[in-house]
């Protein structure tokens, strides 16, 4: 743990018109704070890149370059970039939205599984704001349930927004062992290509939402192991099982849609993420657009 988070050293901190108020959280490369903006006064997050990687170029670079392409997005399921900020210690800021609801990790964690309309419900809104940032030349590379998260407690599926476009390190030791490389990314989200150290486009994302509609539909993800280096040879190799296979009340057009997002080579995947909401639509009959409940 940093000192940063030990001691929250920047809450107190003036930054442009927006005064730091407290620490939110820490991920991969950045720290998250609540900040009140002078102006309205009105509350919003604060993304301050951290301190022990603001003198490393690759991630300072990374994190410019990433903040000023969000900046010029505007989608209802991406969240909203507000501002552009510099600390006196020369470290980048992005002040964003403020979402105070759960993460689809909290309410999965809760719930288990969800219907296949709620699936749809929640993935294709989710899968055409991804073609947005695709087509923009942004590849998140870290789609996973943590990083879906809705605005407020209401839970409404037609709202949920991506966020954490910085992606986290992975930082076991056989990770970097497996392929000599320093892999981006969450073990049991990762798309292949990534974890070889290739080029990845678009469809490494369709990889990522094709694992969490498998994890959204099964209960869990469809590679597990005792390592990192483990699940990211599953990934690799292993042949994933059918969704049906754990949950007999879906189909095998089901199977076929789920599969193809997780297909090994980038080619066999889905081309975008709105062909993958078409067919994510076509499993059910008609969206339903109400607040998320249990066994809906």
């Amino acid at each position: 743990m940093t000192d940063e988070l030990k001691r929250s050293t920047l809450v107190g901190t003036q930054v442009s018109h927006y005064a730091i108020d407290r620490l939110l959280g820490r991920g991969g490369m950045s720290s998250v704070y609540l900040a009140i903006d002078s102006r309205t006064g009105g509350e919003v997050a604060m993304k301050i890149l951290l301190h022990d990687l603001a003198g490393e170029p690759k991630y300072l670079e990374r994190f410019q370059r990433e903040a000023q392409a969000l900046s010029a997005l505007s989608h209802q399921n991406v969240v909203q970039i507000l501002d552009l900020v510099v600390l006196p210690d020369g470290r980048p800021g992005i002040v964003q939205e403020l979402l105070t609801g759960p993460t689809l990790a909290d309410w999965l964690a809760i719930e288990g599984t969800v219907s296949l309309r709620l699936l749809a419900a929640l993935l294709v809104p989710v899968c055409e704001a991804a073609s947005l940032f695709h087509d923009a030349g942004i590849v998140h590379r870290d789609l996973k349930p943590e990083n879906l998260v809705f605005p407020d407690s209401a839970a409404q599926p037609s709202t949920i927004k991506i966020v954490d476009f910085g992606v986290a390190r992975m930082t076991e030791s056989n990770a970097s062992k497996l392929t000599g490389k320093n892999i981006l990314g969450t073990p049991e989200y990762i798309a292949p290509e990534i974890i070889e150290g290739a080029t990845a486009d678009g469809r490494a994302d369709i990889y990522s939402l094709g694992v969490i509609a498998y994890q959204m539909l099964t209960g869990t993800t469809p590679f597990r192991g005792p390592t990192v280096g483990a699940i990211l040879l599953q990934h690799l190799s292993k042949t994933p099982a059918p969704p049906s296979s754990l949950r007999p009340d879906l189909g095998a057009d089901v199977d076929t849609v789920v599969l193809r997002a997780i297909a090994k080579q980038p080619a066999d995947r889905y081309v975008d993420g709105r062909a993958f909401a078409r067919d994510l639509e076509t499993l059910v009959p008609e969206i339903d657009p109400g607040p998320i409940a249990a066994n809906d």
